[in-house]
């Protein structure tokens, strides 16, 4: 599909564009859910192997972002992103990334129309701690404790339009946590 929208099969009329959008759409989250399902099965039998390597920080960032830049708009709602130029560390880029995607998909999705999501990347003396925040419907505090268990999705006045598996949250702890 990603090839036929880039126009290498030809010209395609702007109905057609839009089906093959929405349904690349649709392939891609299945495909981010597979994935986070698989890593999930990884991760609680213990063979998740950690391969460290040094990357840019500030880079990866600026990319998971752009990657998930459409979806914000489609959605009516803003991302921005202040990095450094660079930030090189030593870590598991892919496993970074994944959490990084898992915190973005989830601040975009409990976000309304109008809001706003934002990532940080700030350097703490040796480290660096990348935040991100939003404007969505925010957390009752009886919640928090529930926030980053496995298979439990909090509800709220955007849960029922959402969809999800309730294991986003819960990998990135995880992930961070190894």
């Amino acid at each position: 599909m990603g090839m036929v929208l880039q126009g290498f099969a030809g010209d395609i009329s702007e109905q057609q564009r839009d089906f093959l959008e929405r349904a690349y759409a649709s392939n891609e989250r299945q495909l981010h859910i597979i994935n986070d399902i698989l890593y999930l099965a990884k991760l609680d039998a213990g063979r998740i192997v950690l391969t460290k390597t040094k990357f840019d920080l500030a880079e990866l960032v600026r990319s998971s972002v752009d990657e998930l830049a459409t979806s914000a708009k489609e959605a009516g709602i803003t991302i921005s992103q202040h990095t450094p130029k660079k930030a090189t560390v030593t870590a598991d880029s892919h496993m970074f990334r994944m959490v990084l995607e898992n915190l973005l998909t989830n601040a975009i999705k409990y976000t309304e129309s109008g809001g706003e999501v934002t990532v940080r990347l700030v350097r703490l003396g040796d480290n660096y701690t990348v935040s991100v925040t939003d404007t969505g419907v925010g957390i009752e505090e009886k919640d928090i404790d529930k926030l980053f268990k496995q298979f439990v999705r909090i509800p709220n006045e955007r849960s029922s339009s959402v969809t999800g598996t309730g294991v986003g949250l819960y990998l990135a702890k995880s992930l961070i946590l190894l």
